[in-house]
């Protein structure tokens, strides 16, 4: 029979930030990727994410065949996370106004920033965990819904349901609204018209981004994509919550 020796270590006396680092060092040679790092960190986001994985199986399921593979169903909540908690930063002055608007892109050193930074509010928790459920609620029943598997499978793409977690996260709270919201956005995504003209242009090409579609938008995480991406999805919830003042009044 052939026979190989297998090398075990034993540690005693180690906490948790010790088996992060062994964790770390062991799988530096097979090159853990940077979900599986994140996982790895001894942050209480971590655990977090970890919880909300386990309470959304069937959204994530919608997305990946093994939302578990090399934790790629976690990513994706954390970019979700990302996109609500840090993209968009706002300057105030004393009167506690709006004068300036900034953007980030979404990369994985951001994301791995995140889980280095304060742990929000327990009621700041339970908002986020909330959205994701309902979110998940809500794309089961759209899908159930539609008819054919095209309409069902322009429900499940990983930008639109993110997008999705953005205005819920944002207003949106019932599921009239995220069907409106739905119809808007996909309007939105597929007029080849629906353009972006920033004020300025890339450092490096410095080329205009007037080519920018909102489906180009979404298909990227560069701050200009955010910035068009927030604006847009913006836009979207104010028309619907309008729609929805226009017929409680009338008008």
């Amino acid at each position: 029979m052939l026979g190989r020796s297998i090398i075990i270590s034993e540690y005693s006396q180690i906490g948790y930030d010790g088996l992060s680092s062994v964790f770390l060092n062991t799988n530096s040679g097979v090159f853990p990727n940077a979900q599986e790092k994140r996982n790895a960190m001894n942050s209480p986001w971590a655990d977090y994410v970890r919880a909300l994985r386990s309470e959304i199986p069937e959204l994530l399921g919608h997305m990946f065949k093994n939302f578990k593979k090399r934790y790629c169903g976690d990513d994706w909540i954390v970019d979700c996370l990302d996109f609500v908690l840090n993209v968009k930063t706002d300057d105030f002055n004393d009167e506690n106004e709006v004068i300036n608007t900034t953007y980030s892109p979404i990369t994985q050193s951001s994301k791995t920033k995140l889980y280095e930074s304060d742990f929000p509010s327990a009621a700041e928790q339970i908002r986020i965990k909330d959205t994701f459920i309902d979110l998940a609620s809500f794309v089961d029943q759209m899908i159930d819904e539609k008819i054919t598997k095209e309409d069902k499978k322009l429900l499940k793409r990983k930008a639109l349901l993110q997008n999705l977690f953005y205005m819920m996260y944002n207003g949106l709270t019932t599921y009239e609204q995220v069907q409106k919201a739905v119809e808007l956005h996909d309007k939105a995504y597929f007029d080849k018209k629906n353009l972006f003209y920033p004020n300025w242009s890339d450092a490096d090409t410095d080329k205009q981004f007037d080519d920018l579609t909102f489906k180009n938008a979404c298909e990227g995480s560069r701050s200009v994509n955010m910035e068009f991406r927030c604006l847009q999805l913006t836009k979207i919830i104010s028309e619907v919550m309008g729609t929805e003042l226009s017929k409680a009044f009338n008008l």
